[in-house]
């Protein structure tokens, strides 16, 4: 039921008034985007679609009709569409929205990384998934959780690899827990979707703690003890599609006394470490800021001390983004030419291979971790240099 599948981008490209509309195997598009960053959302989407209805097999179409998606250049275009249906999206970089005239998904690039745009995609289409699938009114923590789940993926050459430790998320837990702030999880489970949603719009202070609590409960369920409390969750999804309350729903498949399933999850958090995987995308990112400038000064360095020894030389300073937040770089500060260490506690390994053709800085690879993870470079139309990490 949770396995994984890859797949790759099929429908055709029309233009309708201002924005292209295209069909992929799953989703109706309509954007103005340029075809190429289309492309590779609906393929990426596409991808996240098996995976929600592997993981969710035993739930039937609810909701017909296509599942559609708006994908905007700017903000601003964002922003406009929303309104024309009677929402607010300030603050937002996606949202799945229903009104008695439309639904569907809706988000925006500007200047995000695509990576932002596609997590957020995941996170707003596994809503759309279960308004289609589960029920009209899951409860809050379920459907935040999952999509938070699901937002915290990543894509390999092998499929899409959800369930990844995002290091952020746990570490606003772990804090929350230390600092007593914590939901205890007989109060999380029967939380009703409108006091979560006062909670959320008005400001409290604890309103973004209960979507990572939300997400580690689901994280929890799935993965603890081998999948032992899978069936809670499993038996916790057939409650609410049955129409059953977050009372009602609770109550039925966890009961009022939590103290065993609570002192269980929080030995569970305690255990959780971010994915060396994730680690290993960001020392990638840096590699590429530093690689690049120093190919076009003539260097080419083909190991990894000689990589550090032209960094310091050079004086390489930038800010990158990484998985905890941008991060400034400073040429002393060498944390990302050393190999993530694995989740068995080895310390990866890292290779430089120079382009024969001398087109483009070179390929950097880690291997040792569960999937390998590359920096692969490619020249664009004019001579342009980009780059891409791809895990396999």
């Amino acid at each position: 039921m949770w396995a994984l599948i890859a797949v790759a981008l099929s429908g055709a490209w029309a233009r309708a008034a201002d924005l292209h509309a295209f069909a992929s195997r799953h989703y109706q598009f309509e954007t103005d985007v340029d075809r190429k960053t289309a492309g590779r959302i609906a393929d990426h989407m596409d991808l996240v679609f098996d995976e929600y209805a592997r993981r969710f097999a035993g739930f039937a179409v609810r909701k017909s009709g296509p599942l559609r998606v708006w994908v905007f250049q700017t903000r601003e275009e964002y922003l406009a569409h929303l309104a024309k249906n009677g929402l607010v999206g300030t603050g937002t970089g996606g949202m799945f929205f229903i009104t008695p005239d439309d639904s569907g998904l809706a988000s925006w690039i500007g200047q995000r990384p695509l990576d932002d745009v596609l997590a957020t995609m995941r996170h707003e289409g596994l809503h759309q998934f279960a308004y289609q699938r589960l029920s009209d009114d899951l409860p809050q923590w379920v459907n935040e959780g999952m999509a938070e789940y699901f937002g915290h993926s990543l894509e390999t050459r092998r499929g899409l690899l959800p369930g990844v430790v995002d290091p952020r998320a746990l570490e606003r837990l772990r804090s929350a827990l230390e600092q007593g702030e914590a939901f205890p999880l007989d109060e999380l489970l029967f939380i009703d979707n409108a006091k979560w949603n006062a909670m959320v719009t008005q400001g409290d202070d604890r309103a973004a703690l209960l979507y990572d609590q939300s997400w580690s409960v689901v994280h929890f369920l799935v993965n603890a003890e081998g999948g032992r409390y899978e069936r809670l969750l499993s038996a916790y999804l057939k409650a609410a599609w049955q129409g059953k309350g977050v009372e009602q729903a609770s109550r039925e498949v966890f009961g009022t006394r939590l103290e065993t399933m609570e002192r269980a999850w929080r030995t569970y958090v305690d255990t959780l470490a971010p994915d060396p995987l994730i680690e290993a995308s960001d020392h990638l990112e840096v590699f590429a800021q530093a690689l690049l400038p120093l190919f076009e000064r003539g260097e080419r360095p083909a190991t990894v001390d000689e990589l550090r020894t032209l960094v310091r030389d050079h004086g390489f300073k930038g800010t990158v983004p990484t998985s905890m937040g941008p991060r400034e770089i400073v040429p002393e500060d060498d944390w990302w030419i050393e190999a993530p260490v694995s989740q068995q506690g080895a310390r990866a390994k890292v290779r430089l291979t120079p382009d024969r053709r001398g087109r483009t800085p070179p390929a950097v690879e880690i291997r040792g971790l569960r999937r390998a993870v590359k920096l692969i470079w490619s020249v664009g139309k004019g001579g342009a240099i980009t780059h891409r990490v791809e895990i396999e």
